[in-house]
């Protein structure tokens, strides 16, 4: 049992410091410690962080497969809100919207807080609802408390008011997002400096958007985040100096490729 919660921690902590590698072996550890122990919760549980992992490095095909058996296991317990949350994001970058949409609307009968709150926005985004998306992320924004449901609400404020051409207002969540991930959250920090990146891009700022897309893109790469190196390279091959945007052009189309592929294990 200690030997699985030792194991189960390092999955967490190394997930948060965007070294995805180390913490889909420790996950896996720990579901092959909790199988060893016949204990179905405890696996359901490393499951469920297998898919997270999974699901960040964009292989959300084979993130609905280790969701899936981990909310078999738990059976409806409060344990699944954290599974069931992952899988909608899952289904989400599928591309199964509808899908994602009910088991996102699901996590949050079961607890309407920061992290439920928070994908039910993006979700609402991705099928052109910006609004109703603003309303939840501003609510997850107003319940979240810990340091990494701060971030991700402030992130998905950003590309709500990006996507409205309201860059005055997405300003301030992207840089608040760029502060509160700085001390250690290396994954979301990449993000952060995504969201900076597109912002600056989409409001005609090339300069401000190659600085944090050049910056995004050494995170990425680190941290193994392939969806956030894609779309640096796209970005960049958009503001990168003439000779460079070929390049950069070439690498996100492999990368998009590479995660197409992903999408259909």
């Amino acid at each position: 049992m200690i030997e699985f919660d030792d194991t189960a921690d390092l999955g967490v902590l190394h997930t948060r410091r965007g070294r995805l590698d180390l913490a889909l072996a420790h996950h896996a550890g720990s579901a092959a410690i909790a199988g060893g122990l016949g204990d179905h919760r405890l696996r359901a549980i490393a499951l469920g962080g297998v898919g997270e992992v999974l699901h960040l490095q964009g292989r959300p095909a084979e993130a609905v497969e280790r969701l899936t058996e981990a909310l078999s296991l738990l059976d409806g317990d409060a344990e699944s809100i954290a599974p069931l949350n992952t899988l909608a994001l899952a289904y989400r970058d599928l591309g199964h919207l509808d899908d994602a949409l009910r088991t996102a609307r699901a996590a949050v009968g079961r607890a309407a807080g920061a992290a439920t709150l928070t994908t039910l926005a993006t979700i609402l985004l991705r099928l052109g609802d910006p609004g109703t998306a603003l309303a939840h992320a501003t609510d997850a924004q107003r319940l979240a408390t810990a340091a990494h449901e701060r971030i991700e609400a402030s992130l998905t404020l950003t590309a709500i008011h990006t996507s409205l051409a309201q860059y005055d207002r997405a300003h301030p969540h992207a840089r608040q997002a760029l502060t509160l991930s700085e001390p250690g959250y290396r994954l979301l920090h990449g993000n952060a400096m995504t969201a900076l990146a597109t912002l600056h891009h989409c409001a005609g700022r090339p300069a401000e958007a190659h600085l944090h897309a050049t910056r995004a893109l050494q995170i990425h790469q680190e941290t193994g985040h392939l969806p956030g190196e894609a779309q640096t390279h796209l970005i960049l091959a958009h503001t990168a100096p003439g000779e460079f945007r070929a390049f950069h052009l070439r690498a996100a189309f492999t990368l998009f490729a590479q995660l197409g592929a992903n999408f259909r294990a």
